[in-house]
């Protein structure tokens, strides 16, 4: 069983460190994996800004 892990950070902590564009990336990763490499939905998870963190669960 295929599994994915996206993640896409744009929001920094630190002042200036901010980016553009990440999070539509996984977006768009997560649209390719579900139309063309037969991934589900359940087999896609996907992290973005402050909920991508070090903790594990």
């Amino acid at each position: 069983m295929n599994k994915a892990l996206l993640v896409g950070i744009n929001k920094y902590k630190l002042p200036g460190s901010n980016l553009q564009g990440c999070v539509n990336d996984v977006t768009n990763i997560r649209h390719s994996l579900l139309t063309y490499f037969g991934f589900t939905v359940k087999q896609i998870r996907v992290v973005t800004d402050e909920r991508a963190t070090k903790r594990t669960s």
